[in-house]
């Protein structure tokens, strides 16, 4: 028998977000992929020769092509050399962290490369500590080919980030020419690590998930790092702010976090509950206690009545389903918004005249992996662009046969982010596996490479969609395209009614909607019909 909870019933649905990848708002990566020497109060480096090391700042910034030669790890190497008696060849490398000097808990500093000199090889790594005004925590190399130095400072930060918020670091040939001989210092990549311990997730506010009525508990959120689950210290549910206990990350961490957040409340014409001895212990009102059930029990049954106003069927899909398709019929040209003329040949979906874009129009959310295949034979260039819900920014990922680029938009310029370039040769294909992060997206290229960015600016999750772009040059085409969303945890309901005179709160915990929203009837004015499995509910006193 159901239970007829009654008319104009409050509804908040906690939409549940599973997997919201929070690793570049913990761990920022610094290098000089897309440096230019005509920026100021980032991230730069300097050139120099002496026969002690100096206080920074010192030396000759690097040019744009000196800091291309560092910017990726390809074994095109910038050098500095000098032929003067007792002095070694060095690099400064100035880092500007975009977290509060306060929040960082650990930085990391690499270089890659060697050093020769006449009396030995091997180069030599320090970090400035500017309170005591010293370069400490020395590493050291003794190779004549590439070697990484790593620096890892995790206790007394501050001394490390000085007065104007930068971080310097200094490599050096360990040995000195001997006025004879060069001493010579190679570098073919160089980049900084840091990290904090707190973040915001991407909706909020977040919600009550455990339906005890207390605000702002740990337990409103799970944390992990690499699948294992870390401990949460404090959650703000308005804001979203969540504080680990820990920011001691590794630089190949990932991060995730899944919650619930609170959708618009809005009244239902009825809510039904049932079978009615299942709930008989809230019907009082005078009990809080959480009525579970056995297992081989049946769940809750309940459904939820409200007018159709057009818009809440998406508003109620939290998660697209997985989408995959591999071009093997011209329905699949159904599936796409797209501008220009566009066929399904050899299993690719190939444009044949100009403009030309197709887009998959679907919300994003971090977590999701899209999976393609793009061609790029000779001097082909492919764009693939996946923007902001508002539009207005958008990550680019440009793909030719010998390397893979990408940028971000910010609202008014695009800049490079990062680039991967093959060692040597070229590909005809690119299969590309880009993961989204919550405003930010990562980029496997063909397994042996990749490229990775965020927004820390004004981007609007969810992600609006996969677009893709070619510039027109044959041989085109795009090979098959997955959408493989994170699978999706429970949901929770929250209920307020009166009764009695009496205003009654109910939280239902563990709800699916195996049947989705189903229009009915016909005639106006139309109501959905949401049906709904839950696996507890609640008296919220």
């Amino acid at each position: 028998m159901p239970v007829y909870v009654g008319k104009d019933v409050n509804v908040k649905i906690q939409n549940a977000v599973k997997d919201e990848d929070e690793t570049a708002k913990l761990i920022k990566r610094y290098n000089y992929a897309s440096i230019t020497q005509s920026e100021t109060g980032s991230h730069e480096a300097y050139h120099h020769s002496a026969a002690s090391e100096p206080n920074p700042p010192f030396g000759s910034e690097l040019n744009d092509s000196e800091y291309n030669q560092i910017g990726t790890s390809d074994n095109t190497r910038f050098s500095r050399s000098t032929n003067v008696n007792g002095e070694y060849a060095m690099i400064l490398f100035r880092y500007k962290p975009q977290f509060a000097e306060a929040d960082v808990k650990k930085i990391i500093a690499k270089f890659e490369g060697y050093g020769t000199a006449p009396s030995g090889n091997g180069v030599t790594m320090k970090i400035w500590n500017h309170v005591s005004s010293v370069w400490e925590h020395e590493q050291t190399g003794t190779g004549d080919s590439d070697e990484t130095l790593k620096i890892t400072i995790t206790s007394n930060i501050d001394d490390y980030i000085d007065n104007d918020g930068y971080i310097w670091i200094l490599a050096r040939t360990t040995n000195p020419s001997d006025g004879t001989t060069e001493a010579i210092l190679y570098c073919d990549y160089a980049e900084c690590y840091i990290t904090r311990s707190k973040f915001r997730v991407d909706y909020t506010p977040i919600s009550d998930r455990d339906l005890d009525g207390v605000a702002d508990e740990s337990e409103h959120v799970t944390v992990k790092v690499n699948s294992a689950e870390v401990t949460v210290s404090s959650v703000d549910d308005s804001t979203g702010e969540v504080v680990l206990a820990s920011g001691d990350f590794n630089e190949t961490d990932i991060i995730t976090c899944d919650y619930r957040f609170d959708k618009e409340p809005y009244v239902a014409q009825e809510l039904t509950l049932e079978p009615k001895q299942r709930i008989e212990g809230i019907d009082g009102l005078g009990s809080d206690t959480i009525q579970v059930w056995a297992p081989l029990l049946k769940e809750i049954d309940g459904s939820i009545k409200e007018v159709f106003k057009g818009e809440q069927l998406p508003e109620r899909m939290a998660y697209i389903a997985a989408f995959r398709d591999e071009f093997n019929s011209e329905s699949s040209l159904q599936n796409y918004e797209l501008t220009g003329e566009w066929i399904i040949s050899d299993g690719m979906i190939v444009p044949q005249s100009s403009p030309n874009k197709l887009r998959y129009p679907v919300k994003l959310r971090s977590g999701t992996v899209i999976e393609t295949r793009v061609r790029v034979a000779g001097a082909c260039a492919r764009h693939i662009f996946l923007r902001s819900a508002d539009g207005s920014r958008y990550f680019r990922i440009f793909a030719q046969a010998w390397n893979v680029n990408l940028y971000y938009y910010d609202g008014s310029s695009e800049r490079l982010i990062d680039k991967y370039k093959l060692p040597s040769g070229y590909v005809d294909w690119w299969t590309l596996k880009i993961h989204l992060r919550s405003k930010g997206v990562k980029v496997i290229c063909n397994d042996v490479g990749e490229v990775s960015g965020y927004a820390d600016d004004g981007w609007i999750m969810p992600f609006d969609g996969f677009e893709y772009v070619d510039d027109n040059l044959s041989p085109r085409g795009l090979d098959f395209l997955y959408i493989i969303p994170p699978i999706p945890d429970d949901y929770g309901i929250l209920v307020e009614y009166s009764r009695g005179g009496q205003t009654a709160k109910l939280g239902l915990n563990g709800v699916v909607f195996p049947e989705g929203s189903i229009p009915a009837p016909k005639n106006e004015p139309v109501y959905i019909v949401t049906p709904f499995k839950a696996r507890s509910i609640r008296v919220i006193t």
